[in-house]
């Protein structure tokens, strides 16, 4: 499991993705904890009325130790400390799906395939 320290720094490296100069609103960055180890990959997109998390993988060998409801709740700070939602889509057959939930996403709309979810501001 990964120490408190090594949680706060992936968040920091979290919100220093908004400061990677890449050309445009999507920014896709693996993530590492201190040891140099990679851990998994997330992508974000910021528009001016929301933020997207796009893609979050967390490697099976680094799932549940709470580092994706870390990065999902930094990001929930960011989307609410700019007053407004932060949105994504899983597939229905996701096991993040509960995760998502339990963190207060509601769903917004559903196709066959996918869930749209919501967590407001």
């Amino acid at each position: 499991m990964l120490k408190q320290p090594d949680l706060q720094m992936l968040c920091a490296q979290l919100f220093a993705l908004r400061f990677l100069p890449l050309g445009s609103q999507r920014e896709l960055d693996q993530l590492d904890i201190c040891r140099g180890e990679n851990i998994g990959a997330i992508s974000v997109e910021r528009h001016a009325d929301f933020i997207e998390l796009s893609q979050l993988f967390i490697l099976p060998q680094h799932q549940n130790k709470g580092i994706g409801t870390s990065l999902v709740r930094t990001l929930a700070l960011e989307a609410r400390q700019g007053g407004m939602p932060l949105r994504l889509r899983v597939l229905k057959s996701n096991p993040a799906l509960c995760l998502y939930e339990r963190l207060g996403f509601r769903v917004s709309s559903t196709t066959p395939e996918r869930v749209y979810m919501e967590l407001n501001a």
